[in-house]
């Protein structure tokens, strides 16, 4: 660079001393200022393109270490024409007085014809421009047509091949699905086999003799143990009860012990009975429940009349062996 001093003969000695400082500040300086400047710049890998190809823009922005830039902010379809696919993150390249930002856009078209990418703006937080890329001009092509040509079948979809990728998935969620319904089908074999196996505490197998003679050496053991009259009421009826109601299953093969005390009634009804033998069965039954469910303190000769009841109803419907008078 060649620098052309003004002649000094027509200066004094120190006007000529600061014009020639000036000039020698201003030949330094300038470099300086040059690396301090902004510029932007913006590149097509190519600008003449098939409709729906993919083109690649460079937008660049050399600036100082410490300026905070904000890149041009624009939505997928604000380039009148042209749709932006993808943009990268902020790239950084240090420099030795400044630095290089960079980003990478993906566009796309659908109609041909030029279409122009406008100037992009740099501002800094402050709002103030910093500065602008060049306009850039992209050709969009359409696919040339033999207007003479016949007409071809259209082409079926490319088939592509499934990656081994794209199949994880699907192995995880068939091996998942198996696990649990097998998960399932054990717990429900495991749950019906307990089932049978463990046989239903409410019957009990019926014993070898007549039923009226085990329920009223039921009925006396109960009495012997004299739980009432030590104040353990409910389990007195809680075993009362149980007793009328083997005997009824035992004597008659009616399912008491899965059965309320209303259906045992119900169920004998239809028998060859007294009706006072029913209704001394159904008040028993009726004050167990009681005191069972509804917490009813009998008086003691309650507790009395209703073993009574339970004996005489075992005395009054026994099974009658005939014995062999030829014997």
């Amino acid at each position: 660079m060649r620098i052309m001093f003004p002649n000094l003969k027509n200066f004094s000695k120190r006007e000529a001393k600061m014009k020639k400082i000036s000039i020698l500040f201003f030949v330094f300086y300038l470099p300086f200022l040059v690396s301090m400047a902004q510029t932007a710049k913006a590149t097509l890998d190519t600008n003449n393109v098939l409709i729906g190809d993919q083109v690649r823009l460079d937008i660049t922005i050399d600036c100082n270490k410490k300026q905070q830039v904000l890149f041009p902010n624009i939505c997928d379809t604000c380039i009148s024409g042209l749709e932006i696919i993808s943009k990268t993150n902020t790239d950084t390249i240090l420099n030795t007085n400044n630095i290089t930002l960079k980003q990478q856009w993906i566009v796309t078209g659908f109609d041909s014809g030029n279409f122009v990418i406008p100037s992009l703006a740099f501002y800094d937080t402050d709002s103030t421009l910093l500065a602008e890329t060049d306009r850039l001009l992209l050709k969009i092509n359409t696919i040339d047509i033999e207007e003479n040509a016949d007409i071809k079948e259209i082409k079926p979809p490319l088939k592509e091949p499934l990656t081994f990728k794209e199949i994880i998935p699907y192995i995880i969620y068939t091996v998942l699905g198996g696990a649990l319904i097998a998960g399932i089908v054990l717990l429900v074999i495991r749950l019906s086999r307990k089932k049978k196996a463990k046989p239903s505490p409410l019957i009990r197998p019926k014993p070898t003799e007549p039923a009226h003679i085990v329920a009223l050496r039921e009925l006396e053991l109960l009495k012997n143990k004299r739980l009432w009259e030590s104040g353990e009421v409910k389990e007195y009826y809680s075993q009362l009860s149980d007793i009328g109601r083997n005997y009824v299953y035992n004597r008659w093969d009616i399912a008491a012990m899965e059965m309320v005390s209303s259906e045992i009634i119900a169920a004998l009804s239809n028998i060859t009975i007294e009706n006072e033998e029913i209704n001394r069965l159904r008040k028993s039954l009726e004050t167990c429940d009681m005191v069972k469910f509804a917490k009813h303190n009998p008086l003691a000769n309650e507790n009395s009349a209703i073993y009574s009841d339970m004996v005489n109803f075992v005395e009054n419907t026994k099974v009658i062996i005939e014995k062999d008078v030829n014997k």
